[in-house]
């Protein structure tokens, strides 16, 4: 609580950057190494939450925004997956379920911040396919803006008859590839032999070297491109067919407006607005026109 005050307290300054903060920060650790006490700002969440939010609003610059994924580069992954390897399938999975339901890198992969921190992750307990097989069903527990259990967040994947792209077909197979997961195992967790009961999770470092090879590949600057590029892929083709706003924000867990900074507009619908203000135009030129005529008679 005294730490977290205190780091309250520095933010009050306005001019105060992130690095400085840091430099501040590592004396008081310093200080505890120095007396043979325990370091406060190990293992602690509500510290490292709250230093996330500070490097948001301090830290140096704003990095330039990865660019998205698209249908074509999913089509690439599942050209590019060896079914009968489990790595490339729970890589599969994951790119699609990521895309499809706008995950954020965190619930997708760990070992980002900590090795071994699935806090965010997806677990596998909370993955369903429905009876019927129509759809895939994933509750998030934890993600950025859901921090204390205080609500769930269920996210449907409808299955897509005959596409190379189906995510129930996916998680099905995923699933078979694998004995039962035991209770708090990743969900894109899997087993290098069937039955061993030893899990290797999809980490971040791996998501994103699999991702970069095969843009690479296809001749794509992979450079260009990151684990978030999917939320921002997905949430920008949604808004391409037409879903609404509003239901891309609920789905991808927005809490403001900022999903409209992931949204790339495409080509087409850039000039396709052009030419509805166009039509809009020359119709109300149109009818002025005739008001004018029917005056003048």
């Amino acid at each position: 609580e005294l730490l977290r005050r205190y780091v309250a307290w520095l933010m009050l300054t306005p001019t105060l950057a992130y690095t400085t903060l840091k430099t501040y920060l590592n004396g008081v650790r310093q200080f505890y190494i120095q007396r043979g006490w325990p370091n406060p700002m190990a293992d602690n969440e509500r510290h490292h939450q709250q230093m996330m939010g500070a490097k948001r609003e301090r830290g140096v610059g704003a990095t330039k925004q990865k660019l998205a994924i698209t249908l074509e580069m999913l089509m690439w992954f599942e050209a590019a997956t060896d079914w009968g390897n489990p790595a490339h399938v729970a890589f599969m999975v994951a790119a699609l379920t990521a895309f499809l339901a706008y995950l954020r890198k965190s619930n997708v992969t760990v070992g980002k911040e900590h090795p071994d921190d699935i806090t965010h992750a997806l677990l596998a307990e909370n993955t369903a396919i429905t009876p019927d097989g129509e759809t895939v069903w994933i509750r998030l527990l934890c993600t950025k803006t859901i921090q204390y259990g205080e609500r769930k967040l269920d996210i449907p994947l409808r299955h897509v008859p005959g596409s190379r792209l189906d995510p129930v077909w996916w998680w099905r197979h995923h699933y078979l590839m694998s004995s039962a997961r035991p209770k708090g195992t990743q969900a894109f967790a899997y087993e290098k032999v069937l039955g061993s009961g030893r899990w290797t999770a999809l980490t971040h470092i791996a998501f994103v070297t699999r991702m970069k090879s095969i843009l690479a590949k296809n001749g794509v600057d992979s450079s260009k491109y990151a684990a978030h590029s999917f939320r921002r892929g997905g949430a920008t083709f949604a808004n391409d067919i037409g879903v609404d706003g509003h239901m891309i924000k609920a789905l991808g867990d927005w809490r403001s407006s900022a999903y409209l900074t992931y949204i790339s507009i495409s080509k087409g619908l850039r000039e396709q607005a052009a030419s509805e203000v166009a039509a809009a135009m020359q119709s109300t030129h149109a009818r002025r026109t005739s008001t004018r005529e029917s005056t003048r008679q």
